[in-house]
């Protein structure tokens, strides 16, 4: 801030001076003539930079950010070059920031370079409303949904003791202030070999605190940050899991499902490694699939009960060397319903893709066979590219009080699912 021109813009016009001298690493802004920066005047710039190959620390020896302003004086004869000059200042250190009230929270010193976290994985957890939205009314206790989501991931860092995992999620979405973490089913964490994938519990134990981010902005403490006791390894074939309480959002905006990341940080609560784009919900949606729903996971309206998954066989393919028949019924809607459907297997189990082998059905239920259904039911499904494990139906027609479902062909894994949510999830519309 200055007196004359209280927040100020720099460069609101091209005629007030450019960047035309800058190269490599340097940036340098040139004022054109009666253009001047003032004692005491705060300026933020933003600058897109292109990281190095390789991570590097924030306290790396290199890793250091100066600035510098020079001018020629108040004498209009001063023609030399840079004329006189305030020496190069560095940022302020890592260190020196904790010190600083609210440091931390608002500012950083050296940027850190870090790895990309591979493969983290965000699902909704195991109650029915895991998908839904809270709702409605004049009271937000009338629905208000909350649920433990569940998290995966594989640490391609070791983390020291007391070091941090960080899970973002989109604003409005709340952890608390103080957020609960839990470890997921025991069957998850079971060993199977030492050329099957393990998953790991976070070592105990475990402070979860709620932060808002961004701190000025969010609404709501949409970050969970947890601190663990234990190491985070990193070891060949070896993930992390664990579910964290989430309430969720009245409204929904499709924007949500680029805004769910994942950070890996040392006891210092400096990052160590982070997600590049937003955590999938299905890890097998390929680069090139870019519609919100093909990233994270989303909000519906309301949820529908009573879905029955049957699967005939639950020996793996690579024992009995055959796919298994999968019966789903009891899909049923209140009133005539056009819709699109997603039904996603847990990772590891392949859908058929041989149409002839599905057969929609209708009213089936306990002990009581299903029908052949050849109306709406009956159109076919699709599986999108790579994401063997998702059937899709780009629109499908519900008529009220029948009980759709059909009988199709699946894949069984050698082991039940550890690495992902063991459950099928089903997205209308």
């Amino acid at each position: 801030d200055y007196p004359d021109n209280r927040r100020g813009l720099l460069a609101v016009s091209q005629l007030d001076g450019d960047w035309a001298r800058s190269m490599g690493q340097s940036c340098q802004y040139e004022l054109y003539p009666y253009n001047r920066i003032y004692a005491g005047q705060v300026v933020y710039i933003e600058f897109d930079v292109i990281n190095p190959t390789s991570p590097m620390r924030k306290d790396f020896i290199d890793n250091v950010w100066s600035i510098q302003l020079s001018s020629k004086g108040a004498d209009a004869n001063n023609i030399r070059p840079g004329g006189p000059s305030m020496p190069y200042v560095d940022f302020t250190s890592n260190s020196a920031i904790q010190s600083i009230e609210n440091g931390p929270t608002y500012f950083q010193g050296s940027a850190a370079v870090i790895n990309e976290l591979v493969d983290p994985l965000f699902q909704p957890g195991e109650s029915l409303k895991s998908f839904t939205r809270s709702c409605c009314g004049t009271s937000f206790s009338q629905r208000r949904t909350q649920q433990y989501m569940r998290v995966f991931f594989r640490p391609g860092v070791t983390v020291g003791q007391r070091g941090y995992v960080v899970v973002d999620a989109p604003d409005m979405f709340d952890f608390g202030e103080t957020c609960v973490v839990k470890d997921l089913p025991d069957a998850y964490y079971a060993y199977a070999g030492d050329l099957e994938y393990e998953l790991r519990i976070l070592k105990p134990p475990i402070v979860c605190e709620g932060e808002r981010y961004p701190p000025l902005t969010a609404q709501t403490y949409n970050r969970a940050s947890i601190r663990v006791s234990g190491l985070i390894d990193t070891i060949d074939l070896v993930y992390y899991g664990f579910t964290v309480l989430v309430t969720h959002p009245t409204s929904y905006d499709p924007l949500m499902n680029e805004q769910w990341k994942l950070w890996l940080e040392d006891s210092m609560g400096y990052s160590l490694e982070g997600s590049k784009d937003t955590v999938k919900f299905n890890p097998k949606q390929a680069a090139t699939q870019t519609l919100f729903y093909h990233k994270s996971w989303g909000l519906y309206n309301d949820y529908i009960d009573g879905i029955v998954v049957n699967i005939a066989d639950l020996r793996p393919y690579d024992i009995n060397l055959e796919d298994s028949l999968i019966t789903i019924h009891s899909i049923t809607f209140p009133e005539a319903t056009q819709t699109s459907l997603r039904i996603t297997a847990p990772l590891g189990y392949i859908w058929n893709t041989n149409w002839n082998n599905f057969v929609a059905t209708a009213n089936c239920g306990e002990g009581v066979p299903c029908e052949d259904f050849g109306g709406a039911g009956g159109v076919l499904p699709q599986v999108e590219g790579t994401v063997e494990n998702a059937l899709v139906w780009g629109q499908v027609v519900f008529e009220p009080d029948i009980k759709y479902g059909f009988q199709h062909k699946i894949r069984v894994p050698l082991f039940s699912p550890r690495i992902s949510a063991n459950a099928f999830f089903f997205e209308f519309g």
